[in-house]
């Protein structure tokens, strides 16, 4: 579990889906005190079929095996 600058959050998931193994679960929790709160869990595999905007807004990002 870990939290990224928001400004670099596009990065973070590119390079998190490059590196991960297509098994691998992760989570990214946006905005979670905010009105605008979204909590997305799906496997690298999915995510890579995936576009949610992920730009300049608080993160939490969760790995799990």
């Amino acid at each position: 579990m870990f939290i990224e600058t928001p400004y670099r959050n596009e990065q973070t998931l590119e390079k998190l889906l490059t590196i991960l193994k297509p098994s691998v679960t992760l989570c990214v929790a946006l905005d979670l005190t905010g009105q605008n709160q979204e909590v997305h869990r799906y496997t690298v595999s999915d995510w890579r079929k995936k576009t949610i905007n992920v730009q300049k807004r608080p993160a939490v990002y969760v790995i799990s095996p």
